[in-house]
């Protein structure tokens, strides 16, 4: 479902433009929450476009005349489309419609261009909107709060920007919680607000958590789980920390 309140974060926009002019290849990536779907459908509005997923697109689906009808395709959830067959299946579908001028192709996927693409990365020169692009500038943010009807302090919005480093879910639920309970709207007390404030990002931390845990760890399947979970004991890794740490070969 599209968001009855969207705000476009304006380097990831501005991307998406300058790519539609030359029909670019774009490739969007970053974890969930950061708003990549969002993005395109708000950014697309009513044209007409094929959206696909990654995990069911198959290559008899994406066939399209070389004639004077612009066509835009949408594929989502790349990273779903793990079988090595279907990706050798898929590549050389994908390599023509970059090349077909009628054809504007858009990408989206949680993580950077994986590997088998990297051969038309380079070929056709993808416009990649980056996960940080997808994030909001404080100043964004604080708009994204006033279409909510939530006014807050300058100090209240650097708060919650650094809480949530301007990822959109965060964002969201901040905006939900907070327009549930009445913050910064007609009505509330001064006095009340700091109250109201800190229960508000109380129950959103809570929210946050849930959301982790319903539409991310719970889709992972069980050895990916314990993979991670050898990895919390450290804050950050790479690669060979990660085959140290686990012991696995295919830590990659």
């Amino acid at each position: 479902m599209q968001d009855a309140i969207y705000l476009r974060p304006k380097k990831a926009a501005k991307k998406l433009k300058t790519a539609q002019g030359s029909n670019q290849t774009v490739y969007i990536y970053g974890v969930t929450g950061t708003g990549k779907t969002s993005l395109v459908r708000d950014f697309l509005g009513r044209r007409a476009y094929e959206y696909y997923s990654g995990g069911s697109v198959c290559a008899q689906q994406l066939v399209y005349e070389e004639d004077d009808k612009q066509h835009i395709v949408v594929i989502d959830d790349l990273h779903r489309l793990d079988d090595p067959e279907a990706q050798k299946e898929l590549y050389p579908v994908l390599d023509r419609l970059m090349e077909q001028k009628n054809v504007w192709l858009i990408l989206i996927a949680r993580c950077q261009v994986p590997r088998w693409l990297m051969p038309l990365y380079i070929r056709h020169v993808f416009c990649v909107v980056e996960e940080k692009e997808l994030y909001f500038t404080i100043e964004e943010q604080g708009m994204y709060f006033e279409a909510w009807d939530v006014h807050m302090t300058e100090e209240t919005v650097e708060l919650i920007w650094r809480m949530g480093e301007g990822i959109p879910i965060f964002a969201k639920l901040v905006a939900m919680e907070m327009a549930r309970a009445g913050y910064g709207q007609k009505g509330t007390v001064d006095s009340d607000q700091e109250g109201l404030e800190r229960r508000c990002l109380e129950q959103v931390a809570r929210d946050a958590w849930d959301f982790l845990e319903t539409y991310v760890c719970d889709q992972w399947d069980e050895q990916l789980q314990e993979f991670l979970a050898e990895l919390a004991v450290v804050d950050k890794f790479d690669f060979q920390m990660a085959q140290m740490i686990t012991g696995r070969k295919d830590a990659q």
